[in-house]
């Protein structure tokens, strides 16, 4: 074996290894380049036609109670009583909905009672704590694919618990009426484009902001009694999913 041919090996044992390595780096390229192809194709596969399954919906809300009972009415005023409620139920094509929702409320203030036996007239504590309860249908005006905005009605049914204490003296019972309301609900979702996140992400087709006006008429069809009828004025957050 002469002096050329032993030094051509290093030289072929150089080459294979560089093409070795070249091919290496070449595969190693193309399986990255594979994966982002796979991820781009994931990402685009996913439109907004592409939603979860509709059937619930969930609200937290509060809002301002205005007694239609001249006594109360004097003891608490107008503002500010709080009532908080809590409220969940089906979601049926996004228009029709049957929901049941309870919440509460406690207010502390003067009130002026008259005697019924002398007729005088004295301030005392008036003390209220209730917790309304209601059953409720709803329909929205949900028609379009412009959803910014959606225009609501939702009449129902209320039973109410309360307990009344008047400097000591102790009454409590059950009510029971119906109530009218109307509304809008401010699609937060739509409005902030994360719409498609939301879904994706977390299973929430849509996240509101509500705001309600309504009337209750919660004296047991006019028995005799604590009549806790009156205006009520809410705001609150909703969720479907």
């Amino acid at each position: 074996m002469n002096r050329k041919s032993i030094l051509q090996y290093p030289v072929v044992i150089c080459v294979l290894l560089s093409l070795v390595l070249v091919s290496k780096q070449v595969y190693a390229q193309t399986n990255v380049y594979e994966e982002r192809v796979n991820e781009v194709d994931v990402s685009s596969s996913y439109t907004p036609t592409d939603e979860s399954p509709q059937m619930w919906e969930f609200e937290l809300r509060t809002g301002f109670w205005i007694p239609h009972n001249a006594e109360l009415k004097q003891a608490f005023t107008k503002c500010c009583n709080l009532i908080t409620k809590v409220q969940g139920g089906l979601l049926f094509n996004r228009r029709y909905g049957v929901g049941i929702s309870a919440g509460f409320l406690y207010k502390s203030g003067q009130a002026t009672i008259t005697d019924s036996q002398t007729g005088t007239q004295s301030a005392q504590r008036l003390h209220l704590f209730m917790i309304p309860m209601e059953l409720n249908f709803t329909w929205r005006a949900d028609y379009f694919s412009w959803r910014y905005i959606v225009p609501y009605l939702r009449p129902g049914f209320d039973w109410v618990y309360y307990k009344e204490s008047i400097s000591g003296s102790k009454i409590s019972g059950m009510k029971f009426g119906m109530h009218g309301a109307g509304g809008l609900m401010l699609n937060l979702a739509e409005m902030s484009g994360s719409r498609r996140d939301l879904d994706h992400d977390m299973g929430i087709n849509d996240f509101f902001l509500t705001l309600e006006g309504a009337y209750q008429w919660i004296d047991s069809f006019g028995k005799k009694g604590l009549d806790v009828s009156g205006y009520l004025f809410s705001f609150g957050l909703l969720f479907e999913f």
